[in-house]
């Protein structure tokens, strides 16, 4: 049942990430005969980003930011191709993460713009992005925009709309839907482990009495998937404007979610494809005992039984186990716990069930 909600899990991420659009509550404002929408990042009701934006529907996703050392670096190595303009300092300072070919010609033919969006950065923006809905400035701290500011995004708007909507709709960006589906496969597979966490609380049992031999596998899965989805995103996003951002975004997804689900994917191979006869390991009681852990929501207590050496050299158990409450009320000293074992697809022992013997 947990590997089907893992895969769940997995689909629904992917999905999410791929559809996700930004959504936020929005204040309507006005400043003179100028429309504008404002939202505010808080964090402990502190506010930490400010974004104003105006209204631009055209369906064009992009992303304009200062350009920064690995964006040349990148560009350098031919690994990612950027929108020039032949206009040496906005070239220079200014980052175009889009690849629609309608908006070159914006940028290239509408000096005012580029004047524009260069004193909007000078003004403290991070970034001047369009989501399909509108068209965006966002900043750090809380300071709203004042009347010159939303003056030049209005320019840039005012250029961008020289361009028909249609020709946003008939001419694709080549590497839009492409930069999705790969997000959303890292999402995936960086969120595949995490119903484990709730495995793990309702299962008291240890599932591997080692987990070392599992994790080595899942270290090597986690590297190999790694490498794979690394050439994918370059055999796919070579030439984008997004493709070293897309890469270096996947890469810190993977390196914090991959490892974690990786070993719970191999431990899944190893459980789900594993087709061998269950044995039955016997070990007498040599006592219990209860410790208690205490967290944030409150103590836990843990069931300990200590078991006697077994004659057993296939199957070792270990000289204490944590388990249920329920096995630990049955389990006294010198009765017997039976413990049903798997040899594992991977070679790797799991435990079936624990289990109290007269």
């Amino acid at each position: 049942m947990w590997i089907i909600v893992r895969l769940l899990t997995a689909a629904i991420v992917g999905l999410a990430k791929f559809y996700w659009r930004r959504s936020r509550v929005q204040q309507d404002r006005f400043t003179g005969d100028v429309a504008w929408v404002l939202t505010q990042g808080k964090n402990k009701g502190r506010v930490f980003s400010t974004s104003f934006g105006l209204s631009f529907t055209h369906p064009v996703f992009f992303r304009l930011s200062p350009e920064r050392g690995w964006d040349r670096f990148f560009k350098r190595i031919g690994f990612t191709h950027e929108i020039q303009t032949d206009d040496s300092a906005f070239d220079a300072a200014v980052y175009v993460a889009c690849d629609h070919p309608a908006l070159a010609p914006v940028l290239q033919e509408d000096a005012d713009a580029r004047v524009a969006i260069l004193d909007l950065f000078a003004a403290g923006a991070q970034c001047i992005y369009a989501d399909g809905a509108n068209l965006w400035v966002r900043r750090s701290g809380d300071t709203p925009p004042d009347e010159a500011e939303l003056g030049k995004l209005a320019k840039v708007r005012a250029a961008l709309q020289t361009v028909p909507a249609a020709d946003f709709q008939t001419l694709r960006d080549p590497y839009f839907w492409r930069a999705l589906a790969i997000g959303a496969l890292v999402w995936s597979l960086a969120l595949y482990g995490v119903p484990a966490i709730f495995e793990n609380i309702t299962r008291a049992e240890p599932l591997y009495f080692d987990w070392w031999p599992v994790i080595r596998l899942g270290a090597a899965a986690a590297l190999g998937t790694a490498v794979v989805l690394v050439g994918l995103t370059w055999m796919l996003l070579r030439g984008s404007s997004r493709s070293h951002r897309v890469l270096v975004e996947n890469l810190l997804v993977l390196i914090l979610g991959l490892p974690f689900s990786s070993v719970e994917l191999v431990s899944d191979a190893n459980i789900g494809l594993d087709r061998s006869t269950p044995v039955v390991v016997q070990a007498g009681v040599g006592g219990t005992y209860t410790t208690i852990t205490h967290g944030r929501h409150g103590s836990h207590t843990h069931y300990h039984v200590r078991l006697l050496p077994t004659r057993d050299p296939v199957n070792p158990l270990p000289a204490t186990i944590e388990v249920s409450s329920g096995v630990y009320r049955r389990a006294h000293k010198g009765g017997q716990l039976a413990v049903t074992m798997h040899a594992g697809a991977l070679g790797v022992p799991w435990v079936q069930e624990v289990t109290p013997r007269p």
